[in-house]
C-alpha cells in the first residue's frame, strides 16, 4: 500500500452476509466496500458519476480492478476501508484501497480500481482526466 494521503475512509463491521459457510469473508465482498468508499468521496467532492456527462462532457468507466487477500477476516471483525490516489495518467486514474482492522490496524486486504475517461457511450474515445478531478488527485 502506498503512503499517500488518505482521501476517504469508512468504518464497518463484517456481517454474516459477507462471509462463507465457515464465517470467513467471501473474496468478492471487498469490491462493494471499495465502491462505497469511492462513491462517497466523489459525492463529497461534487463529482459523482451522475454529473460527469453534463459537467465534464465525458464519462468514466472502470477498466481494471484487483484485490490482494492478506489475512482471512472473520464475521463481526471491525474494519476501516481507506482510499488513496494511485496512478494519474492522461486519460485514466487509479484509486488504491486498504482494508484495515480497527483494533490492530493490520491490513487484511488491499486493492485498486482503475478508471478511464471517455467521451460518451456512443463514442468511447479516450479523453483527458477532467482538470477538477486531476487537481483533487494531485493534492494527495
Amino acid at each position: 500500500m502506498n503512503n499517500k494521503l488518505i482521501l476517504q475512509e469508512m468504518d464497518f463491521r463484517l456481517h454474516y452476509c459477507d462471509t462463507d459457510a465457515v464465517g470467513i469473508v467471501y473474496y468478492a465482498a471487498y469490491y462493494p466496500w471499495f465502491e462505497r468508499v469511492f462513491t462517497e468521496w466523489t459525492f463529497e467532492n461534487g463529482i459523482p458519476f451522475e454529473v460527469w456527462e453534463e459537467k465534464f462532457n465525458a464519462l468514466q468507466v472502470a477498466v481494471a480492478s484487483g484485490c490482494n487477500y492478506r489475512k482471512p477476516a472473520l464475521v463481526l471483525d471491525p474494519f476501516t476501508v481507506r482510499m488513496r490516489s494511485g496512478n494519474l495518467g492522461v486519460s485514466s486514474y487509479r484509486m488504491d484501497f486498504s482494508v484495515d482492522h480497527r483494533e490492530t490496524n493490520e491490513t487484511y486486504a488491499d486493492g485498486h480500481m482503475t478508471f478511464a475517461c471517455i467521451r460518451s457511450k456512443e463514442n468511447p474515445e479516450s479523453v483527458p482526466v477532467p482538470s477538477e478531478l486531476a487537481a483533487l488527485l494531485k493534492e494527495s
